[in-house]
């Protein structure tokens, strides 16, 4: 029995809700990234391979401080940022507390992935 995507993320994020303190929507912003085929291209008769989803802001900054991981040095941005990570789903903090969030989603596979290779 395949299960789509949409329904682990929407199960995962409504979880979240119903355990969470303040049940109450936040606003999010970010950017995704588009995977196309193997060469980088993406085109409407490649087809979508995936994408990753990034958040930032105020969101980012509550996701990272609400997950109960322990941060540990990043050595992919070799500045100091620090990550935590909850299976593929990533945050990100800098020493500048700018706060991102992230994760890769393989809509071939239906896998959740880290959201960017370091």
């Amino acid at each position: 029995m395949k299960i789509s995507i949409g329904l682990v993320l929407s199960i995962i994020f409504i979880s979240g809700l119903v355990f969470a303190k303040d049940f109450s929507y936040k606003t999010m912003t970010g950017s995704f990234f588009m995977w196309g085929e193997p060469n980088g291209s993406l085109t409407p008769k490649s087809g979508l391979n995936g994408f990753s989803l990034f958040i930032d802001g105020k969101a980012a900054d509550t996701l990272y401080n609400q997950m109960a991981e322990k941060p540990y040095y990043n050595e992919c941005y070799d500045d100091g940022t620090l990550t935590k990570s909850s299976g593929n789903f990533e945050c990100h903090k800098t020493k500048s507390n700018v706060y991102s969030c992230g994760l890769g989603v393989d809509l071939k596979t239906q896998k959740i992935y880290v959201p960017e290779t370091c």
